[in-house]
């Protein structure tokens, strides 16, 4: 099956859930082309995907080069593209397409598939995230791509993205696409309730490779001894560290002796790092930045609880699923998580973890304060590993994808 997958930017150390997905579906068998809208952030290719020949299978389309500099090179583009698809030159710069056709943005992705080449068949386009689909529901309306379009839905790209740019953001793409791919059953209401064809609409959970997060024997360490809780991602607003910084103070000596890492960084990391110091729990709260790969499940496994304190941000941005969330579950740790998109989905109130309300700081200072008992952290991680193996193993949610995407061609 020959699968053209289209991502905002490719490769991204935030994003490793794309590269695992893209490399799972070679591993099934699939012939994969990337097409990612801007560059990547310098992140490099691991070694399995340098084994499956992703960098030779990646074509950077340059969405965010400069509108002159795209423009001088629209004429060249056009003539070229005539030559083998006057339908497709004449509508890669329609102004039906909006501002990305008229600026040249979708010449930049024909020119990354190859002008000469065009229109590309596909067997399945799969989209990584809404603003994608809509890039591919525009090319191919404009001739420059053929084959059936899913489009995978993660969090921001429905909470935030209508409200910045208007309800009729995803009309086309919701007509165009054959499947639509929420990673939790919060997001998929939100899409029916946004317009999305309830038929279309299908709950895709991300896996994670079980065999690489081994389950930890944490059963050994006793109550008073230090115990550490991580919180993983960008620094931004909808993470909630702010809540949970905030928390750790409120909790005081209840959670023992604690230690908190927070292993990421962002726009917000400067001035967490003062509210720590401004409480008093600076000593307690690591700011480590981010941790590559390799390092992040030595980090899980040196741990004693996850923290997940999500929050909807002043803009509706939200999260999915956060996937370090079941990466913790996979080694063992328990998990306190928010009410919050799909977070209760994979942490279940008290069978594997503590769920709170969103910005809700006095209950996340006690739900800490209850887990710094060993023993109820013991209880809850092994629930975490069985749910982890249940529900998110990346090979059958792989098959399961593959599945779904040649069902979305017949």
């Amino acid at each position: 099956m020959k699968v053209l997958v289209i991502c905002g930017a490719y490769p991204l150390a935030s994003e490793t859930f794309v590269r695992d997905q893209c490399t799972g579906l070679l591993e099934a068998g699939c012939d994969v082309e990337i097409l990612a809208l801007r560059e990547g952030d310098g992140s490099g290719f691991s070694e399995l995907e340098k084994r499956l020949g992703v960098p030779r299978r990646l074509r950077q389309a340059r969405f965010d080069r400069s509108a002159v500099s795209r423009l001088l090179r629209l004429p060249g583009r056009i003539l070229r593209l005539a030559m083998r698809s006057p339908r497709a030159a004449l509508g890669s710069v329609s102004p039906r397409r909006g501002w990305r056709g008229v600026s040249g943005q979708l010449l930049e992705a024909a020119a990354a598939l190859g002008l000469d080449r065009l229109p590309r068949r596909y067997d399945a386009i799969h989209c990584q995230f809404g603003p994608s689909g809509v890039v591919a529901s525009q090319l191919r309306r404009a001739g420059i791509v053929e084959g059936p379009i899913s489009v995978a839905f993660y969090g921001y790209d429905i909470t935030r993205e209508p409200r910045l740019r208007g309800p009729d953001f995803y009309r086309e793409l919701f007509e165009d696409a054959s499947i639509i791919l929420p990673n939790s059953e919060c997001l998929a209401g939100l899409l029916r309730a946004a317009g999305a064809p309830p038929e279309k609409v299908a709950v895709h959970r991300l896996g994670i490779e079980i065999e690489r997060f081994a389950e930890v024997d944490r059963s050994a360490r006793d109550r008073d001894d230090p115990w550490r809780a991580i919180a993983v991602g960008r620094c931004v607003e909808k993470k909630g560290f702010e809540q949970l910084v905030r928390a750790v103070a409120m909790a005081g000596d209840e959670a023992g002796r604690l230690e908190v890492s927070i292993l990421g960084d962002g726009p917000l990391r400067p001035g967490l790092e003062r509210l720590a110091r401004d409480l008093g729990v600076a000593d307690r709260i690591e700011f480590t930045g981010w941790l590559s790969h390799t390092e992040m499940p030595r980090a899980m496994a040196a741990a004693d609880c996850m923290i997940a304190p999500s929050v909807t941000a002043a803009d509706g941005d939200m999260e999915g699923l956060p996937l370090v969330v079941v990466e913790a579950m996979a080694t063992g740790l328990p998990v306190i998580g928010t009410r919050h998109s799909g977070i209760p989905e994979a942490v279940l109130d008290g069978e594997n973890g503590l769920i709170v309300e969103e910005r809700d700081i006095e209950g996340l200072a006690k739900a800490i304060a209850a887990l710094s008992d060993p023993a109820i952290r013991n209880r809850f991680g092994a629930r975490s590993r069985e749910i982890a193996v249940e529900r998110f193993d990346h090979r059958r949610l792989i098959e399961d994808l593959v599945g779904r995407l040649r069902g979305a061609g017949e």
